[in-house]
């Protein structure tokens, strides 16, 4: 399929070009959008790539090259962090290129959105300019494709705990704080950072992040953008049930055969969760682990406290690491010792990671989830139960541990 090209670059994956205002507009449509420029200059040595960009839309940008020793790869790449918002941002890369270039790649942000760019700069060692992208001469001409829906939410407050689920995101758990506080611990960054089911089966085809991935319904939604679809959803005053079609994360597809239901219960500093997959699908998967739930964090959350094991904290880094859950709870807390704590009483271990710079804007994270091994076969039902607080680490402490 023929990429569209505009103002010098081509939008050769998950966008779509138009023109503002002189600007040059970016639609993205998933988690991995990219442009590709047209032509680049004939030159070799360390470059310097410079952009002014506008955009609300999380994540991190990332400038990818081609030089003498190949195409674009994770080597020749360079991540560059900026604040999500209204405001103009001036960003810059340097690429230490070997040989001449031979291609140019731009990685705006990591998810659905929109972006502007006002000019972009490609400089050598010395500051010369060697070429310059600009759009004021473009006319206007909205890009393709449709933006993402605004955030719905639905909260509980009882006056100790509040907690919320994302509407828009297949109703999972995307808020957890202290009764009327504004400093939400729970990480919601896209539809797979949240505490959500999830459920892992056979290969399917699926490739996430240039890797075979498997079949693998969630409740939010899929890596490109598309929330799981909410079928039903009652709120009282101090519980909430939600029932959601699963989504695959990979495959990007509804999931009818993978029915979430979620109970939701404030008892005082405890939300009682309560999980249920009910799967009428004909395939009989392979016995694998899942996560019970997954669970995302802040970045600030960055030690992790095992029940049982105190004494044994930890920094988790990338990728997974494990851990065993003695007393089947386990908490991230930050420098003052406050954060969040979960207990689900069947799971013996767990998973983990901290993704990041610990940049929340940058997208950060910490991540555990609570582990159990099973096959998902036809008529299947499965329910299991899970207690979330928030607090100091004593205050967790007391009120996960029996």
């Amino acid at each position: 399929m023929r990429q569209q090209e505009l103002g010098g670059w081509k939008a050769a994956h998950e966008c779509h070009l138009g023109a503002r205002k002189g600007n040059l507009v970016v639609r993205t449509t998933g988690g991995d959008p990219y442009l590709i420029a047209s032509e680049v200059p004939s030159v070799s040595g360390s470059l310097t790539l410079e952009w002014r960009q506008r955009t609300k839309t999380r994540g991190s940008a990332e400038v990818f090259w081609g030089d003498a020793r190949g195409g674009f790869a994770a080597e020749r790449s360079v991540l560059v962090g900026y604040t999500p918002g209204e405001t103009w941002q001036e960003l810059k890369a340097t690429l230490p290129v070997q040989g001449a270039l031979t291609a140019l790649r731009l990685d705006p942000c990591q998810g659905q959105g929109e972006l502007a760019l006002s000019w972009l700069r490609l400089k050598d060692a010395t500051g010369k300019l060697v070429r310059e992208w600009r759009f004021t001469n473009l006319k206007d001409a909205e890009p393709a494709g449709v933006l993402p829906p605004a955030e719905k939410w639905a909260y509980l407050d009882n006056g100790k705990l509040r907690i919320g689920v994302k509407v828009s995101s297949g109703a999972a758990l995307g808020w957890l704080s202290l009764s009327k506080s504004e400093r939400n611990l729970l990480n919601h960054w896209d539809h797979g950072r949240l505490v959500q089911q999830s459920y892992y089966g056979d290969d399917d085809g699926s490739i996430w992040g240039n890797k075979p991935w498997r079949w693998n319904p969630v409740q939010g939604g899929d890596y490109k953008g598309t929330a799981a679809k909410v079928l039903a959803l009652k709120i009282g005053k101090t519980e909430l049930y939600a029932k959601t079609m699963g989504r695959n994360w990979a495959g990007c597809t509804d999931l009818p055969e993978a029915i979430f239901e979620q109970w939701i219960t404030l008892k005082g500093e405890l939300a009682q969760v309560k999980y249920r997959l009910t799967y009428s699908g004909t395939h009989s998967h392979a016995s694998r682990h899942h996560e019970i739930p997954a669970i995302f964090l802040e970045p600030d959350l960055d030690t992790l406290v095992v029940g049982g094991n105190e004494a044994a904290r930890s920094k988790p880094g990338w990728p997974n690491e494990g851990r065993k859950l003695p007393e089947h709870w386990a908490a991230y807390v930050d420098k003052d010792e406050f954060g969040v704590g979960a207990k689900v009483p069947i799971a013996d271990e767990l998973t983990c990671y901290r993704f990041g710079d610990g940049k929340p804007e940058h997208g950060s994270c910490s991540y555990f989830a609570p582990l159990t091994k099973f096959a998902i076969t036809p008529g299947m039902v499965f329910t299991y139960e899970l207690y979330l607080t928030c607090g100091t680490l004593s205050q967790i402490r007391q009120r996960l541990t029996p």
